[in-house]
């Protein structure tokens, strides 16, 4: 059991931090293999997934609730780490550092990464490391004292980025905006105090799961690039993107119950990925760019051996 357990929070520790930013393109798979890179990014997204799993276990929560928790961590890396809410010169932030841009905050653009990174950085990797080694999925994978090192060494990485990717600070209140909304998070997660219903009947086939949660990453691309760059107003595509978080609270309330197998699990990231690989594959053949292309590649290597895995297991 202890050895599934190191193999899983190995997985998962590369997981996430690919899955969020070798297949968006923020960081090219060369550089992701780079001893320095790759230990800044998997202390950071690799121990928030860590975290946040045990917390769930801990906490007894759902893993609606550890969703809450995902944008949580998508405000710790954003507005805190990285910054980039409020820095009007981050390098990704294209037509974002203008529009909607609002008391020094960059509302569309940190709407947009809450929902991401609670998606693709943290419920998604999560859940198919489960699926992967499923008979651990409802167990704790490391004791008190080693999620309290990996907090530690979490929180090191997001002050070792704050203070040296960019020299770009906001104003305290910035600050104490992110930690309020955190802990807003937190306790609601930890209490249950929000409303999602369970609309989805649990006879649905993995692939169906599976074409829901892709259909939902090409709006949600859909309603932060293509409404932004038409629509004037920035209040649409934020309440498209309020109405999307929510809807996808819905689709993470099935994983609530234990009757669903790890195939759904598979699904879930497929559909999910699916949406990167496409943008990887259009920006690979439009602009030539060999990289993504390897990318993309890799990618299916990697679905292809998640799936034999979870396929013996079903066996």
């Amino acid at each position: 059991m202890i050895r599934k357990n190191i193999q899983a929070i190995l997985i998962l520790l590369l997981l996430s931090p690919f899955t969020a930013e070798v297949l968006t393109g923020a960081t090219p798979i060369m550089g992701f293999v780079n001893p320095i890179n790759l230990c800044i990014l998997v202390c950071l997204y690799g121990l928030g997934s860590i975290i946040i799993r045990e917390l769930r276990l801990r906490l007894r929560i759902q893993y609606t609730e550890m969703l809450l928790l995902g944008f949580a961590y998508g405000i710790i890396e954003e507005g805190i780490a990285v910054k980039s809410f409020f820095d009007p010169y981050w390098k990704d932030l294209g037509i974002f550092g203008v529009y909607g841009r609002w008391l020094g905050v960059n509302w569309v653009w940190s709407l947009y990464l809450t929902i991401f990174h609670g998606i693709w950085s943290i419920l998604a990797p999560i859940i198919v490391v489960e699926a992967i080694y499923f008979e651990v999925a409802y167990k704790q994978w490391i004791g008190n004292k080693g999620l309290i090192f990996s907090t530690i060494v979490f929180f090191i990485d997001i002050i070792v980025i704050n203070l040296l990717l960019t020299k770009y600070q906001p104003s305290s209140l910035h600050y104490l905006t992110c930690f309020v909304i955190i802990l807003a998070l937190i306790f609601i997660a930890k209490n249950s105090k929000l409303y999602v219903p369970n609309v989805i009947n649990s006879s649905i086939t993995p692939q169906r799961y599976g074409l829901y949660w892709m259909l939902w990453g090409i709006l949600f691309f859909v309603a932060f690039y293509l409404v932004s760059s038409l629509v004037p107003s920035p209040y649409i595509p934020i309440i498209i993107g309020l109405v999307l978080g929510y809807v996808s609270l819905i689709l993470t309330k099935c994983f609530d119950s234990l009757s669903w197998n790890v195939i759904h699990r598979y699904w879930f990231y497929l559909g999910i990925v699916v949406v990167l690989l496409i943008i990887d594959t259009i920006q690979a053949l439009i602009q030539s760019n060999i990289e993504r292309g390897i990318t993309v590649i890799t990618s299916i290597v990697i679905l292809t051996i998640i799936y034999e895995k979870i396929k013996r297991k079903q066996a």
